[in-house]
């Protein structure tokens, strides 16, 4: 009897061990911008240096080169003065979801914001359709099934059969959100250069920078972001 108890006693810590494993929760990764620091002033037409640190509990670390940089992204916003980083911030916030969506499903693989990559631009994708519910729900439809030759070349934009029609409408609404934005700009990777604009209409007085970094949490489950942010003033 003793021996039976003591057995049931091991298969019960040893149940209990994996059931701990199998749910163990994913940390948040650490995001750094390094480069240029926050609240520095740099010159409007100037080129610059940008560097960011990632560290994730499961995925490694960005100095040990364990983070993919194509996963690595900074976004660049101009706005007109320092009083209005806090609403865009904000506003942000409500994007949030379909910007990790469109990390997920590979997005930014094959388009950028504002230059032709495999795929059109956001910005020529939004000049063609507008912004409209119908421009959401025919763009919607076509992240969700796929298309072919809609740009008059041979590349094909693969299905999404996984993604329910809600989160296909708020990536389309992103995507036209970004295009139709001539303020904001993405960038990819831990480190690079930035060419800022001159400043020709005198309306951007703070350059924000925000770096994101989406990881692979566990066994592909439970996903978590980090960002960081830093302002960086133009003159």
């Amino acid at each position: 009897m003793t021996k039976y108890l003591a057995l049931l006693s091991l298969v019960i810590i040893i149940a209990l061990s994996s059931f701990s494993l199998y749910h163990q929760d994913n940390d948040i990764p650490v995001v750094e911008i390094i480069d240029p620091s926050n609240r520095s002033t740099v010159s409007y037409g100037s080129v610059i240096n940008y560097r960011v640190n990632i560290s994730d509990k499961e995925d490694g670390t960005s100095k040990y080169d364990e983070i993919q940089q194509t996963e690595v992204f900074l976004q660049l916003k101009y706005l007109p003065s320092e009083k209005d980083v806090s609403n865009y911030l904000q506003k942000e916030k409500q994007s949030e979801k379909a910007f990790i969506l469109m990390k997920q499903n590979g997005c930014l693989n094959c388009h950028s914001l504002q230059y032709k990559l495999a795929g059109p631009s956001f910005r020529d994708i939004a000049t063609r359709y507008g912004a409209a519910t119908t421009t959401y729900e025919k763009l919607s439809e076509k992240i969700i099934k796929g298309s072919h030759g809609v740009w008059g070349d041979s590349q094909q934009m693969p299905p999404h059969p996984d993604l329910i029609k809600e989160d296909a409408v708020a990536l389309a609404r992103l995507v036209v959100q970004y295009g139709t934005d001539k303020n904001i700009d993405l960038y990819t990777g831990t480190e690079g250069t930035i060419q800022l604009r001159k400043n020709q209409n005198k309306n951007a007085a703070v350059l924000l920078l925000t770096a994101s970094y989406l990881d692979h949490g566990i066994e592909s489950a439970n996903r978590k972001e980090g960002r960081a942010v830093a302002k960086i003033y133009l003159k």
